[in-house]
């Protein structure tokens, strides 16, 4: 089996590819499905993330929450490369973290990742399994590692292109998992 670093730079050059007329229609359609996904119809309180570089497009996921009148938040940077999840509304001031990443500037409104009903993840692939590859950094995998794999709560969603999955990865005792992903070609609950 390829390492991780191998199946990353193999997938973030695919990611790379992908034309910007692909991204727009997958990021509308995602938006589409994620209003029919059973977890975000039953939450409340939804974290999403700001797109970075050739990362899934997420505004229409955010301008969708906001039409479901449902709370959006988005990660910051902490300490123990850790991330924390603050309330985010329409207009509110962002500004760009140590990694070229847009978070909230006013970080008051913080709240607890088990005040979260739905956290939608970042990812560079992911398996039939539920298992994600990230960008090497583990910030997910260390906010989330006090959850117990089978918590029902935060539900975590992957939103990727159909282009990112791959029949399997590599794990580490680490790794959290997804509860499911959102492509441009539907849903999967794992």
């Amino acid at each position: 089996m390829k390492t991780k670093a191998d199946i990353r730079s193999h997938y973030l050059r695919i990611r790379n590819d992908t034309t910007e007329s692909q991204r727009q229609e997958a990021a509308a359609t995602a938006a589409s499905l994620l209003a029919e996904h059973p977890a975000f119809k039953k939450s409340e309180h939804i974290a999403c993330y700001c797109a970075h570089k050739n990362e899934f497009d997420t505004l229409p996921i955010i301008q969708a929450i906001f039409r479901a009148q449902k709370k959006c938040y988005l990660p910051i940077l902490r300490e123990g490369n850790t991330l924390g999840f603050v309330r985010y509304e329409d207009g509110d001031e962002l500004e760009v973290n140590q990694f070229g990443i847009l978070e909230p500037f006013d970080t008051a409104r913080k709240v607890s990742v088990d005040k979260l009903d739905l956290i939608i993840m970042p990812l560079v692939a992911y398996d039939s399994q539920g298992r994600r590859l990230g960008m090497g950094g583990g910030f997910y995998d260390r906010t989330l590692a006090s959850m117990h794999v089978h918590n029902s709560k935060p539900h975590l969603l992957g939103l990727a292109y159909s282009s990112q999955h791959i029949e399997e990865l590599p794990s580490d005792s680490w790794d959290i998992n997804i509860h499911s992903v959102i492509t441009e070609l539907g849903i999967r609950i794992f």
